[in-house]
C-alpha cells in the first residue's frame, strides 16, 4: 500500500478546507483501535472525515460509507472526542511545512477562538491521533 506523503497530504487538506471548513461536528465512531470518523454537516451536505493512525494504512479522507450499528461504543478515544467536539465547528485545517501533520482546530461558532486541535500525525509505524484543548494540553490520544 501506498503511503501518504507531504504532497498528497496537502492536496486532500486543500480539498477538505475548500468543502468542509467550516462545518459541524455531529458524532464521532471508532469501529477499530486506528480509525475513527468524524461525523460533519455543513450547509448543503454531510460526511464523514476518517482519520486513521494505522501502522500502515495511516491516512485522512471524506468517506460517505454508512457505519451500521452501534459501533463506537467500545472505544474511548471516540467518546472522547464526541463529548468534546459534539456541537463544535472545524473551522481550519492546517499543515505545518513539509510535515506529515494536519492540525484540524474546532471552536463553538465559526468566528470564534479555538477550543480543541485535533492532530493527526500520518507518520507509518509512528502514527498517531492526538487530541488537545486550546493551549495544547494532551486531552486524549489514539496511541498512549
Amino acid at each position: 500500500m501506498q503511503g501518504v506523503d507531504v504532497t498528497t497530504l496537502g492536496a486532500i487538506l486543500h480539498e477538505l478546507r475548500g468543502q468542509w471548513v467550516p462545518a459541524r461536528v455531529e458524532g464521532a465512531r471508532q469501529e477499530n483501535p486506528h480509525t475513527v470518523r468524524l461525523i460533519l454537516r455543513n450547509a448543503t451536505q454531510q460526511a464523514g472525515l476518517e482519520v486513521s493512525c494505522h501502522p500502515v494504512a495511516a491516512r485522512i479522507h471524506l468517506s460517505t460509507q454508512k457505519i451500521r450499528g452501534k459501533s463506537g461504543s467500545r472505544y474511548p478515544f471516540a467518546q472522547q472526542l464526541f463529548q468534546h467536539l459534539g456541537g463544535q465547528v472545524l473551522i481550519n485545517i492546517e499543515q505545518p511545512l513539509w510535515e506529515r501533520v494536519a492540525t484540524l482546530e474546532f471552536a463553538l461558532r465559526p468566528q470564534a477562538p479555538v477550543t480543541f486541535r485535533l492532530y493527526v500525525e500520518i507518520m507509518g509505524k509512528y502514527s498517531n491521533l492526538i487530541f488537545a484543548d486550546a493551549q495544547n494540553k494532551i486531552l486524549c490520544c489514539a496511541h498512549t
